[in-house]
């Protein structure tokens, strides 16, 4: 799984607000990419606000079984097959 970590701080923005907007932009961003994202408000030492992106890609086997159950339930409707009784000499 491909994950990545991303930090907007307060001090590096117009304040708090500009801040969090631009990792919620982020966020929609790559979650429109097929990323899986979480984002959190959190504080550093200096009690400035640090927002905080964690995305990461979801597993392929996850990707797959999902299609698989997709194909699946398409073909849920069994098909009958005649089978036929013969002799070999």
């Amino acid at each position: 799984m491909k994950a990545m970590t991303e930090t907007f701080l307060e001090t590096g923005w117009d304040g708090e607000a500009e801040a969090r907007q631009a990792r919620d932009d982020r966020a929609a961003a790559l979650t429109a990419q097929g990323f899986v994202c979480s984002c959190q408000d959190l504080w550093n030492v200096a009690g400035r606000r640090v927002f905080l992106l964690e995305a990461a890609q979801p597993e392929r086997e996850a990707i797959r079984v999902e299609s698989t159950k997709t194909r699946l339930d398409a073909k849920a409707k069994p098909i009958k097959r005649k089978l036929l009784d013969f002799e070999i000499f």
